[in-house]
């Protein structure tokens, strides 16, 4: 008899944690639903970039907020069949830019390798490898724009553990992705031009 409360209890924490993770997945789903249909109109390869991006970072986005790790298999799955789609649309549209494209992709992709080491056990490799996903969406200006945006939204929210607990930060870590998520969804329905071919 004397367990059951604390079995209660248990429960009650466990249904506390589901509800804000559940929260949490309805506003990304809702955002990322909201995104791909202001896309549905656009050119094919366009909204077919915008329904892969959006859908393998809101998986990954999950993914992050329950375990903090993400499918290596599914993020480079991703990488090659946005990589593909843009590679196709560059040459069926300009391909004048095909060679600079293949240039810019190979130095932004060792450009993240050389500062996934270096920040190594800082931030996540799969951190990196989101914003190589971002970068081909939505070039170099697009990825700034999402991480600066991801900044402001990581700072709002940990604003009150930074003043709560301001001596004990250094266990305080926050899963960068579904912050890279919004700020790529923010990216994508307010500058609707750096989708670009």
């Amino acid at each position: 008899m004397s367990t059951l409360p604390i079995f209660f209890m248990k429960l009650t924490e466990r249904e506390k944690t589901m509800r804000k993770f559940s929260l949490i997945y309805i506003i990304l789903s809702a955002l990322g639903a909201l995104t791909v249909y202001s896309y549905v109109f656009a050119d094919t390869i366009i909204f077919l970039i915008c329904v892969v991006s959006v859908s393998a970072l809101w998986w990954f986005s999950v993914s992050d907020c329950l375990t903090r790790e993400i499918s290596a298999l599914l993020v480079y799955a991703a990488i090659g069949i946005l990589f593909l789609l843009r590679f196709y649309a560059l040459c069926s549209m300009a391909v004048h830019r095909v060679p600079w494209f293949l240039l810019k992709t190979i130095l932004v992709f060792l450009a993240f390798r050389i500062l996934s080491n270096h920040f190594k056990g800082r931030i996540g490799n799969g951190d990196f490898d989101v914003a190589f996903i971002l970068y081909l969406c939505v070039d170099i200006i697009g990825l700034l724009y999402a991480f600066f945006a991801a900044c402001i939204l990581i700072f709002i929210r940990s604003l009150p553990i930074i003043l709560k607990n301001h001596k004990n930060l250094k266990s305080y870590s926050v899963p960068l992705i579904p912050y890279l998520y919004a700020g790529y969804i923010t990216v994508l329905l307010f500058e609707k031009g750096l989708i670009f071919i």
